[in-house]
């Protein structure tokens, strides 16, 4: 029982760790968004319809190279694994939180 308590506490700090991360992401992108945009666009008053339109128009398969289109490589969320994260080299958050065993576990057993 012990063991199963170790293993949740594990998967619920990735799960933490990873959701904090892709939403610094997120607040990255929409900045970047709203600056490419312009201060002049948040004045504009738009109707529903113009609002789907541009729902329609904003691109949905090349997400990830959407986002790396936003927010350059080397703003992405980033941390160092090993020693409380004192030393050694950074990595990408988010891909060693999908890559790490505990969150794989942790899908394995939600999937089934």
């Amino acid at each position: 029982m012990q063991e199963l308590n170790k293993l949740y506490a594990k998967r619920q700090m990735a799960c933490m760790k990873l959701e904090a991360a892709e939403s610094k992401l997120l607040r990255q992108a929409v900045k970047a968004w709203s600056s490419r945009q312009g201060k002049n666009a948040r004045k504009i008053r738009t109707t529903d319809e113009e609002r789907q339109e541009m729902v329609e128009a904003a691109p949905r398969e090349p997400y990830r190279k959407f986002l790396q289109d936003l927010v350059p490589d080397d703003k992405l969320p980033q941390h160092r694994p090993y020693l409380s994260g004192l030393f050694g080299k950074k990595v990408d958050t988010i891909e060693y939180c999908k890559a790490s065993h505990t969150f794989r576990t942790m899908m394995h057993f939600s999937s089934t």
